[in-house]
């Protein structure tokens, strides 16, 4: 989904959090210390499923707000 502007290509609009993740990332060809790297990937993964809950998730948070409500 990119968008068109002032005659050139623009970037989608990211989150902050990935984009703070994303400028984490070491340059390509540099070496990444698999203990760095695997927390990274954590957090990434924690993110992702903080700002794109899956189909099941929405379901359960739906019926927990039903059950709260009443």
């Amino acid at each position: 989904m990119s968008a068109r502007g002032r005659g050139g290509w623009e970037p989608p609009h990211y989150d902050p959090l990935i984009q703070g993740l994303l400028k984490l990332m070491p340059p390509l060809g540099n070496s990444w210390p698999r203990e760095g790297r695997d927390l990274w990937l954590q957090t990434w993964r924690n993110a992702i499923a903080l700002l794109y809950p899956d189909a099941e998730s929405a379901v359960l948070e739906s019926d927990a707000k039903v059950l709260a409500s009443g």
